[in-house]
């Protein structure tokens, strides 16, 4: 039985899942033939996204935020590849560049849980 939203959007499918010119350990997802947005393959994976796969509104907004959060790890990772910073700091620059709280809450914890935001390292500099 299918409910709304479960139906391909206007009969669209992914068409490819293809490596990323600029980084290895990144794909270009397609849908009928253009790029909707380059994710981690490990992320790709996660989502269980695959060619032939029907192009969902569920699917399309599943892959939109793992974008959005995937976008705003990378400009975090980069800002603190610059300098040390306090996850206020870095929360403050995350919202300067727009990004939602929730996506900004995952972010920084992810950031902390790989340890390369610590507040008590931090603060001892």
């Amino acid at each position: 039985m299918e409910h709304a939203g479960d139906e391909g959007r206007s009969g669209s499918r992914i068409t490819g899942i293809v490596p990323s010119k600029r980084s290895g350990d990144r794909s270009v997802v397609r849908v009928d033939g253009r790029g909707v947005a380059t994710l981690s393959n490990q992320r790709i994976a996660e989502l269980g996204l695959h060619v032939g796969q029907a192009w969902t509104a569920a699917l399309e907004a599943q892959v939109a935020e793992a974008k959005e959060y995937d976008t705003a790890l990378r400009k975090a990772m980069n800002r603190l590849g610059a300098r040390a910073m306090s996850r206020r700091t870095l929360d403050r620059k995350l919202k300067d560049l727009e990004f939602g709280d929730a996506v900004r809450e995952r972010v920084l914890d992810r950031l902390e849980s790989l340890k390369l935001l610590d507040e008590e390292a931090f603060g001892r500099m």
